[in-house]
């Protein structure tokens, strides 16, 4: 017997097709996370004293751009691929984000989380081949305006509707907020989420559908 139809859950399937395209951006251009910030660094440390410490994004960007070479190499000797490293390599960073360590709060932590998590992934084969992944393909930006559409989001600019969505993933609560990443950018299944996140099957749905509604629902008080 099939399961009723559920629209609420229909209408996260294009939000979720839309974000895994816009995380796969961001993983292959870290850069472009820190676009999402209100204003330059530098701008917001010559303000003085309204952010003193640097923010969670630009530290890991830091760590991964000072990592990410050596790293790829490890991995690539340990995969005999440079295609699947550079698969993992970038999953390893988007699971760091997603998992948001508040615990760790330098450059150098993050590296070595960054370093752990590329480590346990090429151990238990978490991640699929590069070749089994969708890619984002050369007209990425024609792409992501049809995959708007589909989710209702009338933008034209989408490098300000990419920086709105990381925006809005960075103020759900933080196990909403790494279900939601995890689920999207890895294409997962909710079982799969749920092995890489330590939960239940149940509790990451609910994390993803809510955490993917309240976006929803803030992309409808920013478009009107």
């Amino acid at each position: 017997m099939s399961a009723p139809f559920d629209p609420d859950r229909a209408r996260d399937v294009p939000l979720a097709a839309l974000l895994r395209v816009v995380l796969h951006e961001c993983a292959r251009a870290p850069l472009s996370l820190l676009t999402a910030e209100p204003g330059p660094a530098l701008v917001r440390i010559g303000r003085g004293g309204e952010q003193p410490e640097h923010d969670f994004a630009e530290l890991l960007v830091e760590a991964y751009e000072s990592a990410s070479e050596m790293l790829l190499a490890r991995v690539a000797r340990q995969t005999r691929s440079r295609t699947d490293a550079d698969d993992i390599v970038q999953t390893a960073f988007m699971r760091v984000y997603a998992r948001r360590p508040d615990h760790i709060t330098d450059v150098e932590g993050l590296r070595k989380y960054l370093w752990t998590t590329a480590e346990n992934l090429v151990k238990d084969a978490a991640v699929r081949s590069a070749k089994d992944r969708e890619r984002l393909d050369a007209d990425g930006h024609e792409r992501l305006s049809v995959l708007a559409d589909h989710a209702g989001l009338p933008f034209d600019d989408t490098i300000a509707m990419r920086d709105m969505l990381i925006r809005l993933l960075d103020t759900l609560p933080p196990r909403e907020r790494q279900a939601v990443i995890v689920y999207t950018y890895e294409g997962n299944t909710y079982k799969e989420t749920a092995r890489a996140m330590g939960v239940a099957e149940g509790t990451v749905k609910g994390y993803v559908h809510d955490g993917l509604s309240r976006i929803r629902a803030q992309l409808g008080g920013q478009v009107a």
